[in-house]
């Protein structure tokens, strides 16, 4: 059977696995505190968190980027989603320090995602419905044949 593969040629489920082992290893808010020598006594506001500034990702990049971490912690009646939650300003703050290596899995990544969204429904994943993000997404977790 003939393997489905990324635009890099690995199989989607190989990039889906590193892709998520290392979201999984992003630090957790909370988890490692700044030390005394660079928390500031000045009180977090709306208006300095608004101005945050994308280090590592492109605007058509984060478009899908909210898009994805959407779909897996969407909104509903108890809380709010990802988008609301700033997840992709969390995760470019993180990518933007990392190795090389790992801001290349983030990006094929987030290219699989539109390509095959493109391929299936003629347009970007971030432009596609809920359902149909979700199909993707399904697609991506379970690749039968991919190893």
């Amino acid at each position: 059977m003939q393997q489905k593969t990324d635009i890099e040629g690995s199989s989607r489920r190989a990039v889906l696995k590193t892709f998520a082992a290392t979201a999984a290893a992003l630090p957790i808010f909370g988890q490692n505190p700044p030390s005394e020598n660079h928390h500031s006594e000045a009180p977090v506001t709306r208006q300095a968190a608004a101005e945050y500034r994308y280090r590592y990702f492109r605007p058509e990049q984060l478009k899908t980027l909210d898009a994805l971490t959407e779909t897996i912690i969407p909104t509903d009646d108890h809380s709010s989603g990802a988008r609301a939650a700033r997840v992709s300003e969390y995760i470019d703050a993180i990518i933007g320090d990392a190795p090389q290596s790992a801001k290349e899995l983030w990006s094929n990544g987030i290219a699989t995602a539109d390509e095959m969204a493109q391929n299936s429904f003629g347009k970007p994943y971030a432009d596609c419905s809920a359902e149909e993000q979700v199909a993707i997404m399904s697609e991506l977790v379970d690749c039968p044949g991919d190893t």
